[in-house]
């Protein structure tokens, strides 16, 4: 818009608070049970049940007769009224939340009164203060698709100058008992969005279908690791984490990205050494794959400087270059269980893939269950764009995970629920993983993508050989061979 109407915003905002809104939903209760009540009397004087001819007549009624009448008419209206109160649940719902926010708006005092002074006629001492409601601030609600928007007008009021407004994210929340979502600007608005209903935005693991390098994990929620690289995954026992890391491993199968796997417990993510030639459990395997990443990198990058296409900023991405993901479970314990000289060296070649590794595409996921400021310092945290935390947590673990934060972040005990935090995001959100069957099978799934059979070890291929002296024996009884990066034939 030009001129001076360019502040003027004719979108729909929602439903605006009114100044009378503090007890909204008794109000409507109070109404809708005289409406039954009033339509039962009226039903039983058309029926004849009650009779009234005139004034002249009254003490010819039978008052037992229509006492018992309009007993029944109170006691039918209440049933009706009861299952009104279930059927309508969302009405009352909606009703109930434009309350709170009527509520909330008086209780933070975001409203201006004049005192008016009445002198006392009887009494020349005594005067009455009448306060007169003269500003009331401009707020609306509204909610569609999972989310709930709250909308404030910003009228350069002394509440928005004072910053007060700045504190309405926390408040939402506890309120509300949601999650911030996001926080937009438009024209003299502002809207804070909350998640209202995450479980809703909870897909099933076939829809976990990359494009490209996007991997959408809920619905309006994907990761493109060409734009937001790294990843730590915590969670707790009975969390999901270890279902989470298999549908991130699927994922990137389907993505074509070349997979180097360490699971220093041997436990489930150690099944990939049936079908993948990079999968370790001991520790000399698992430095050996983060070695072979970093020299992945090292000769990317030479790679891409002396390609006739380089163009100075360009990451892997315009290269046709597979992603190599390094996916290092129980990163905390097992860095803790090396040696000093072996813990030294494993945090220094990880430390370089997290700085280097996006341009060359080279990435690594990180996953724990216990965080440690030892090994997930502010520096090497920040630098992981996703992060996510399944299951329950300690504040302490939070913190970990997302650093410090205002934000009430709590437990709800439902498998596979957490929170979910990438660059870019104004918020820390709520998160829930793909959903995955009881009977699905990753490894066959696994297999089934990669063209081979389980239980049979596959062949080096790419940027990797296989050392005939680097063998491990399978749960299986047979044996794999363990690839190691073959830096003489790339050189």
């Amino acid at each position: 818009m030009k001129g001076g109407l360019h502040y003027i915003d004719v979108h729909y905002k929602g439903v605006k608070i009114r100044q009378g809104w503090r007890h909204l939903l008794y109000h409507c209760f109070l109404a809708v049970y005289l409406v039954l009540l009033l339509s039962s009397v009226s039903i039983c004087l058309y029926t004849g049940k009650i009779r009234i001819l005139g004034f002249e007549s009254l003490r010819k009624i039978d008052w037992i007769s229509a006492g018992k009448c309009l007993v029944g008419c109170a006691l039918f209206s209440g049933g009706l009224f009861a299952v009104l109160l279930v059927v309508l649940y969302p009405v009352w719902d909606y009703i109930a939340n434009l309350q709170r926010l009527c509520t909330l708006i008086y209780a933070s005092k975001w409203y201006l009164t004049n005192d008016i002074l009445t002198p006392n006629m009887f009494a020349e001492e005594r005067k009455t203060v009448k306060r007169e409601l003269t500003y009331f601030p401009a707020f609306y609600y509204r909610k569609r698709r999972g989310m709930v928007d709250i909308t404030v007008r910003l009228d350069g009021s002394k509440f928005h100058g004072s910053g007060e407004l700045d504190k309405l994210p926390d408040l939402l929340q506890d309120v509300y008992a949601l999650n911030i979502y996001d926080v937009s600007d438009r024209l003299n608005y502002r809207t804070f969005r909350l998640l209202a209903d995450a479980a809703r935005l909870r897909i099933h693991i076939t829809d976990v279908v990359p494009e490209r390098y996007r991997i959408p994990l809920m619905h309006g929620v994907s990761w493109d690791i060409s734009k937001i690289p790294h990843a730590l995954i915590n969670g707790g026992t009975g969390g999901g984490k270890t279902f989470f890391l298999n549908i991130l491993l699927r994922a990137f199968l389907i993505m074509g990205a070349k997979l180097f796997v360490c699971d220093p417990k041997n436990s489930s993510l150690a099944d990939y050494k049936n079908i993948l030639p990079d999968v370790s459990v001991t520790p000399d395997g698992i430095i050996k794959n983060v070695r072979a990443c970093v020299s992945i990198m090292e000769q990317r990058q030479k790679e891409i400087k002396t390609d006739r296409r380089y163009v100075s900023g360009w990451d892997f991405t315009h290269y046709d270059l597979p992603p190599v993901i390094l996916v290092l479970d129980e990163y905390v314990a097992f860095a803790d269980s090396l040696t000093k000289k072996e813990k030294d060296e494993f945090k220094a070649l990880v430390m370089q893939i997290v700085l280097k590794g996006r341009e060359a595409g080279v990435f690594v996921l990180l996953a724990t269950q216990r965080p440690d400021a030892e090994y997930l310092s502010g520096n090497v945290r920040d630098q992981l764009g996703l992060r996510v935390s399944l299951g329950k947590m300690s504040a302490e673990g939070y913190r970990m995970t997302f650093g410090t934060t205002d934000q009430k972040l709590r437990n709800k005990g439902v498998r596979g629920r957490g929170y979910i935090y990438m660059d870019g995001y104004a918020y820390i959100q709520e998160f829930y993983a793909p959903l995955v069957p009881d009977s699905y099978q990753f490894i066959n799934e696994a297999a089934t993508l990669l063209g081979v059979t389980p239980c049979a070890s596959t062949p080096a291929s790419g940027e990797a050989s296989a050392g005939a002296g680097d063998q491990e024996t399978g749960e299986a009884g047979f044996i794999v061979s363990e690839v190691i990066y073959d830096e003489a034939r790339r050189s």
